[in-house]
């Protein structure tokens, strides 16, 4: 998700076989699956590798495509099970896959000798609080998945795993203070030690005010909240960072008419303690 926000465009249309990606030129994926079944896309720029979750002979799959001079070049298919993967997330050698439906939250890809495989299940902490499983972000060695809290109206939660000594493990949730009339968790990314959640406004829903791109820092136990950016009369609907700054759209509403923007945050640490304090301004 990290690369496929801040260095290519990609492009994936559900309502046709067509997949492309769209650079200096458009170069169309060459499509196996099912038609309407594409669901969660990624792009890895380091390593020219675009992942797609498809549906390919009635089981969900991802595919994988490798970039050269002369194009995409379909070099994977690796199958995961009877749940269709919503969304997808390059980490550093792994991909993170959010899951549709009950049980588990996601699962992990790792390349092996022999390719891709299916190494780990992501376990739903709390399957009587948590589900509707919806986006994935990754960093470094950790995944984030967003999901419903039934515990609160209208809040999401993101569910942080990391991958340490005994596996990948649940480790953190993260979640708003309040959810009064606030979707925590409309869109997410990670980037190295930064994590970037929007939150925005339930329309028709009067009072709250908590909307915004919430940014979390690694600390030294846990993922630390940083600072919300409110600007303007909404902000959060989407939102990206590169570990050292974070980018979210803005809307501001007139008398007659919406006005749409991107902001840029930039992080400035302070010193050189182990908390990475840190502020976000505007360049």
């Amino acid at each position: 998700m990290r690369a496929l926000k801040s260095n290519f465009l990609v492009l994936f249309i559900s309502l046709s076989t067509t997949v492309a990606v769209a650079s200096a030129d458009v170069i169309p994926l060459e499509p196996i699956a099912e038609i309407g079944s594409y669901a969660g896309q990624a792009l890895d720029v380091k390593n020219n590798l675009a992942a797609v979750g498809q549906k390919v002979s009635g089981s969900y799959a991802v595919c994988f495509y490798e970039h050269s001079i002369t194009g995409w070049t379909l070099t994977e298919t690796t199958t995961i099970g009877t749940r269709r993967a919503v969304s997808v997330a390059f980490g550093n050698d792994f991909l993170g896959i959010a899951l549709s439906g009950t049980g588990y939250a996601g699962v992990v890809l790792e390349p092996t000798k022999s390719g891709w495989q299916l190494t780990s299940e992501l376990p739903n902490p709390d399957p009587t609080r948590f589900n509707s499983f919806s986006l994935a972000a990754a960093s470094d060695n950790a995944i984030f998945i967003t999901c419903n809290d039934s515990n609160e109206q209208y809040r999401d939660t993101v569910l942080v795993y990391e991958r340490g000594a005994k596996g990948w493990q649940h480790v953190q949730t993260i979640a708003p203070w309040s959810a009064s009339c606030t979707l925590f968790g409309q869109d997410i990314d990670a980037s190295g030690d930064m994590l970037v959640v929007g939150a925005t406004p339930v329309l028709g829903c009067s009072g709250g005010n908590v909307h915004g791109a919430y940014v979390y820092l690694r600390g030294t136990e846990n993922w630390e909240y940083l600072t919300a950016i409110q600007s303007g009369d909404s902000n959060g609907k989407w939102v990206a960072c590169d570990g050292e700054s974070v980018v979210s759209w803005c809307s501001i509403t007139g008398p007659n008419s919406t006005f749409d923007y991107l902001e840029t945050w930039l992080l400035e640490f302070i010193g050189e303690d182990v908390d990475r304090e840190g502020l976000l301004k505007t360049p």
